[in-house]
Order: structure tokens, then C-alpha cells, then sequence
């Protein structure tokens, strides 16, 4: 894969690395260090991609394990340099929603972005998050039981 093919793939594919990110880190600079961060890695790697057409799944990988990253180093600065705690609401349509879908824990909020915000199958959604799909489905449902019964509170 060239130089062009790589960029216009990642045109193709930023939104849902924006939207990825959002599920994961919380705080704005984080989210754009980790996209950064993830397509440099996939640009230095682009040799090992074995199968182009996976192309947007190994890039969201790379993704998700940055920010798995971020939250670490996150977990290790002093609470004063940390400025956000909640991600912008302004444009999201449903607040409400998006309150309680990030209420969720990180293990059940992102098998939820992955399959229905970003449309990607039980088993593409357990590749990516390394589970098996039994356990991708479980987590599927009670992110839905949860989402339910907090909507339902509201």
C-alpha cells in the first residue's frame, strides 16, 4: 500500500476512529494524542497488514489499544493536570443517551460503540476486543439491560 492509498483509507475511516476514541477517553487531548499516536503506528506497520481489506478493523485496533494507553498513563498523573471529566455534549442529539451509555463501564461501552454505532459484526466486534464472541455477546446484552433500565429511570 502507497502513500496515497494509506491517506485516502484513513480519510475513509477517520469519523470512526473519532468516534472510538470518544467511547474510550474522556478527555479531548487524549483523543486526538491516541488517533495521532495510532496512525503513526499504522503507517510504520503498514507492512504488516497481511490483508488490505481489513485494513479499517486492524486501524481501529491500533486505535483502541492507544487509548487503552492513554487511560493507563492517565491512571498515573496527579489529579490537577487533568481538566475534563466528561466529553462535550453539545452536539450529540440524544443527551440523555449518551449520559448513559458513557455510565457505562469501558468493558460493556465499547462492544456497544463497535456493533451498533459502528456497525461492525459480534465477530469483528470480539476480534478487535480480543474476546471470545460468547463473551462480546454477554457483554452486547447487559450494556442493553443497563442502557434500558437507566433510559427507563430518565
Amino acid at each position: 500500500m502507497d502513500e496515497m492509498e494509506f491517506a485516502r483509507r484513513v480519510r475513509a475511516c477517520t469519523d470512526r476512529l473519532f468516534r472510538v476514541c470518544y467511547a474510550l477517553l474522556p478527555e479531548r487531548a487524549d483523543r486526538e494524542d491516541a488517533i495521532q499516536e495510532a496512525l503513526i503506528k499504522a503507517w510504520r506497520r503498514i507492512g504488516t497488514l497481511k490483508d488490505e481489506a481489513a485494513f479499517e478493523g486492524w486501524l481501529t485496533r491500533i486505535a483502541i489499544n492507544e487509548c487503552k494507553s492513554a487511560l493507563r498513563r492517565r491512571r498515573r498523573r496527579p489529579e490537577a493536570e487533568m481538566c475534563e471529566s466528561i466529553p462535550a455534549r453539545d452536539s450529540i442529539p440524544d443527551l440523555a443517551l449518551h449520559d448513559a451509555l458513557m455510565g457505562l463501564e469501558l468493558k460493556l461501552r465499547m462492544p456497544v460503540v463497535l456493533h451498533y454505532v459502528e456497525g461492525f459484526t459480534l465477530q469483528q466486534t470480539a476480534k478487535l476486543l480480543r474476546l471470545p464472541p460468547g463473551t462480546a455477546k454477554r457483554r452486547l446484552k447487559q450494556a442493553r439491560l443497563l442502557l434500558k433500565a437507566q433510559l427507563k429511570e430518565e
